[in-house]
């Protein structure tokens, strides 16, 4: 995931370590840092995550948080201060987690995978299957198959065909949990239990997906990837 991360703290210094330490673990990530809340409140705010302090160079970080909710924020809130007082008053604000600013990398880190899976968990796609509009869960889909001139996604509970070509399913569809293993066929990494022979196994039906020769190093790559980053029951 490619996600956009807002850092809010009067302390430059530590706003460019909570930068440093994000693009530590997710270098794909575009974070952008604010020393004052203002500066923070009349941007787009289409930030996936803020972490905000309770302090920061023109207001309190409380109240920047009560502003993003009333304009309609969706995204995840956490707060890294050493104003532990003001705990309680993140759930009115829908916090995501509260912390303190000796948060550890691997907290950072383990914070940061459940933001992600959770996104993943809540992420629908609509597909309309002969004038019919049906929603599906991305976390949901087992693989997808072209055939012909026509794909075919294939889910837990059902099949459904679409028009769009094999190419339009690999941009549309999150890479990192998803993965091209053959020209014929993407897979879902969450499912596959096994790949031998040139063959991944998924979890559902025993089914087997066939792994292109030169794809199969870069498959059992983006495969061990996805079990270091989300673990394997994610």
């Amino acid at each position: 995931m490619k996600l956009k991360v807002a850092v809010c703290d009067k302390e430059n210094s530590f706003c460019k370590e909570i930068q440093r330490r994000i693009w530590k673990v997710r270098p794909e990530y575009n974070v952008i840092h604010f020393q004052s809340g203002n500066e923070l409140l009349v941007t787009e705010k289409d930030y996936d995550m803020v972490f905000l302090d309770i302090v920061t160079s023109d207001k309190n970080g409380m109240e920047v948080a009560r502003e993003l909710r009333r304009s309609n924020y969706k995204g995840y809130i956490i707060f890294l201060t050493n104003h532990t007082e003001f705990m309680s008053d993140a759930f009115e604000v829908k916090a995501f987690r509260f912390f303190d600013k000796t948060i550890t990398t691997r907290q950072l880190l383990e914070t940061i995978l459940e933001i992600e899976t959770e996104m993943f968990q809540n992420r629908k796609i609509i597909i309309s299957d002969y004038g019919v509009e049906k929603v599906v869960n991305l976390e949901d889909i087992l693989f997808v198959e072209a055939m012909n001139n026509k794909t075919i996604l294939h889910t837990v509970s059902e099949k459904i065909e679409t028009g769009k070509p094999l190419k339009y399913w690999k941009e549309e569809l999150e890479t990192e949990r998803f993965y091209q293993t053959h020209k014929s066929f993407i897979v879902g990494l969450k499912h596959v239990r096994n790949m031998g022979e040139g063959l991944a196994t998924l979890d559902y039906s025993n089914k087997q997906i066939p792994i292109s020769r030169r794809n199969y190093a870069s498959c059992k790559k983006a495969i061990y990837t996805y079990i270091r980053r989300y673990g394997r029951n994610m």
